[in-house]
């Protein structure tokens, strides 16, 4: 899977351990409409994932979180690779460690079954809702207000990555049709991938070389799963 882009804070020694947390979102469009969660305590909004459990790949991991948090139903075979947005900065449990999260990026599409939602603790607390959106305009204004409020790097991800996803679905001919392209789609060293084509990429599977932490910090510094992963 190609990668996005990095955001790399520099604020830890380059020697310390590295924890890791990788996740998994999906970027659902349906009748012109991209899927998100809209979260209320920082009128934010975010693809919806979160993180991997131990023996899932990136793909499965995707499916179930966009089920849990919005009740929408992944179709397997319609899941294609969007790329992988990297992020290092300093662990906040250990000093001198350093928390390194991979966060994997899927087109796909739902079924018209709309199944009850099963938000986690914290997502509730945050009070995360999916919604339907036209356009991705509203979303990256919100996303860029909370990030100069706050500044954390959950908001300027999400914010980049929609970003990128509103170019491409502009420029796709027509607009919102992905899957009739019959070439990979490329913008900004990302890799679009048709239906048919190779799905999981190798890294995805990959451990870090310190191993994975269960539970490890979400965006916001606690260890919890949940909005921001």
């Amino acid at each position: 899977m190609r990668e996005l882009f990095r955001m790399d804070r520099k604020n830890y020694n380059p020697e310390g351990k590295i924890y890791t947390r990788p996740s998994a979102r999906g970027i659902v469009v349906k009748d012109g409409k991209v899927l998100l969660n809209h979260v209320d305590r920082f009128d934010n909004y975010e693809f919806p994932g979160g993180g991997i459990e131990p023996n899932e790949t990136p793909e499965q991991a995707m499916i179930r979180e966009v089920l849990e948090e919005t009740g929408r139903v992944v179709i397997p075979e319609s899941v294609r690779e969007f790329g992988v947005v990297v992020r290092r900065q300093r662990d906040s449990m250990d000093p001198d460690g350093i928390f390194e999260q991979r966060n994997y990026y899927y087109f796909c599409d739902v079924t018209d079954e709309i199944r009850p939602r099963k938000p986690d603790e914290h997502e509730v607390k945050e009070g995360a809702k999916p919604v339907w959106v036209e356009d991705l305009t509203e979303p990256i204004r919100s996303n860029e207000k909370a990030f100069a409020s706050i500044g954390e790097a959950f908001l300027e991800r999400e914010m980049r990555v929609m970003a990128m996803v509103a170019e491409l679905l502009h420029t796709a001919n027509p607009p919102f049709d992905l899957k009739k392209s019959g070439k990979c789609e490329m913008i900004k060293g990302t890799d679009v991938r048709p239906e048919g084509t190779q799905k999981t990429a190798a890294c995805c599977g990959k451990k870090e070389k310190e191993g994975i932490r269960d539970g490890q910090q979400d965006d916001l510094g606690g260890r919890q799963g949940g909005i921001g992963n």
